[in-house]
C-alpha cells in the first residue's frame, strides 16, 4: 500500500505567502511485516528523464494532444504526464508503447531495425554461457 509523506513550509515574501506542500508518494512492498521502500539510482532516474522529454518534445512537435496519444497507447493522461516527466516506476513497457506510438527512437533504432538488433542480441547471447559459476577458493590461512 503507499505510503504518504507531507511536509509544509509556509514563507512570507513581501505581501504574499507562499505554501508549498511536497507530496512524495514512496510505493512500499510489505514482506513479513517489513516495509522497504524503492529507490532508484542517479543514472535511472537521469535515463527515464531524458526518454520521457524525448516523448514530451516529439509529442508536441507533432503537435498531438495528450488525451490522443493515451488513447492510442492504451493509457490514461495521468499516466502520460508520468511518462514525459520521467517517472521510473512506470512500466518499461508503457514507456516503450508510447515511444513506439510517437516514433520516438528506442536503442538509436527505428521500426524494423529495432527487430534486427533483437534478433542480433539474441544471436550473441546463445554464444554466452547460460549460466555463471562462481568459483570460491577456500582460503589456507593456517600457519
Amino acid at each position: 500500500m503507499p505510503t504518504l509523506f507531507l511536509r509544509a513550509t509556509v514563507m512570507n515574501m513581501d505581501t504574499a505567502i507562499s505554501i508549498f506542500i511536497i507530496m512524495d508518494i514512496i510505493i512500499s512492498v510489505s514482506h513479513f511485516g517489513v516495509t522497504v521502500a524503492r529507490h532508484f539510482m542517479t543514472s535511472t532516474y537521469d535515463a527515464a528523464r531524458v526518454l520521457g522529454q524525448q516523448i514530451a518534445i516529439t509529442r508536441r512537435t507533432q503537435r498531438r494532444s495528450a488525451e490522443e496519444v493515451a488513447e492510442r497507447a492504451g493509457i490514461t493522461r495521468v499516466t502520460l504526464r508520468r511518462v514525459e516527466r520521467g517517472d521510473p516506476a512506470v512500466s518499461i513497457g508503457i514507456v516503450f508503447e508510447v515511444a513506439s506510438v510517437l516514433g520516438v527512437p528506442l536503442f538509436g533504432v527505428k521500426g524494423r531495425d529495432l527487430a534486427d538488433l533483437a534478433a542480433r542480441g539474441e544471436r550473441e547471447l546463445a554464444l554466452l554461457p547460460s549460466r555463471i559459476n562462481t568459483v570460491t577458493l577456500d582460503v589456507d590461512d593456517d600457519f
